[in-house]
């Protein structure tokens, strides 16, 4: 009995903990994020996920940004960043996050 109740402790403890011990798999208020996509194909749009050839500009790959806010679509997260003065949004998927 005294193996079965400790059992459940443990994992009662273990389940609670378990949010904190998760990673975040995208970037938050204040991270630092590279634009991984390659040949310059990046873009900051007005709004998030913008069309094509609606971008504010492309963003040369290898370029720094650090998130001001991000949005979580439902099956992207959008991060609204600052580039060149211009302030716009730009996919999880042309970004690699660095912290």
């Amino acid at each position: 009995m005294k193996q079965l109740t400790a059992i459940t402790i443990f994992l009662l403890l273990f389940f609670l903990s378990w949010p904190a011990m998760a990673q975040s798999d995208h970037a938050v208020t204040g991270d630092i994020i590279k634009v991984v996509t390659p040949n310059n194909r990046a873009r900051i749009c007005p709004y998030p996920l913008c069309g094509t050839g609606e971008h504010l500009a492309r963003i040369k790959t290898g370029t720094k940004l650090k998130v001001i806010d991000f949005i979580n679509k439902g099956y992207a997260y959008v991060y609204e960043v600052n580039y060149k003065g211009k302030v716009g949004y730009i996919s999880q998927y042309d970004v690699e996050v660095l912290r």
